[in-house]
């Protein structure tokens, strides 16, 4: 799930601290991390907001991994959409990731991948009390009903869905998303030169 990376509408709060264009830098940077570190094999589908910029991500991005416009609803809306239309599509599992956390590496991926052998989901918190990652072998739309989107309460709320459903979880270790400056210092150790090199 990734939004195009359109100066002045991604990472707002820490364009408040380090400024628009840098911001947007620091967010295609984490984005393109996060799509070198899923394994080899794995069938990847990019699902783009707003819907008309999926040229101009695929022309960033480049051919590796397919894409797919998010369409409308919030997002969990979009998510359920996204996870229906993989699981038609043929897929035995299906795992959402969002752009923003470069601690994900591909070991963290794979743990997923081996724990949903297991289990009907495997979900890694993020400590602003969302999660970085949705890993499901089963549809369920209800997992993304009545969740607060965008608060400190989607994790614990997702998790009433899972009780709710009579699903079993594998939780993953807990994450940091980067949301702004502080949150960006705490993750350096994920951030290579050239990551860096953008914010100076």
């Amino acid at each position: 799930m990734l939004k195009a990376p359109v100066e002045g509408e991604v990472k707002t709060r820490l364009a408040k601290d380090i400024g628009n264009v840098a911001a947007t830098e620091i967010y295609k940077a984490m984005a393109e991390k996060q799509v070198r570190e899923i394994p080899e094999g794995w069938s990847v589908e990019i699902r783009v907001t707003p819907d008309d910029k999926i040229d101009s991500v695929r022309d960033w991005l480049g051919d590796r991994v397919d894409y797919e416009p998010q369409g409308g609803g919030d997002l969990g809306e979009r998510m359920a959409r996204a996870v229906e239309d993989a699981f038609w599509k043929g897929a035995d599992e299906v795992i959402l990731l969002g752009g923003d956390c470069p601690a994900i590496t591909t070991a963290v991926l794979q743990e997923a991948e081996l724990r949903l052998e297991e289990t009907d989901l495997v979900i890694g918190p993020s400590l602003d009390g969302g999660y970085y990652l949705l890993g499901m072998s089963l549809g369920d739309r209800s997992l993304f009903d009545d969740v607060d989107w965008g608060s400190e309460r989607v994790y614990g709320q997702t998790m009433d869905r899972i009780e709710q459903a009579g699903l079993d979880a594998a939780v993953l270790e807990k994450l940091e998303d980067v949301d702004d400056l502080e949150s960006l210092k705490r993750q350096q150790e994920w951030l290579d030169a050239e990551m860096m090199g953008r914010l100076l």
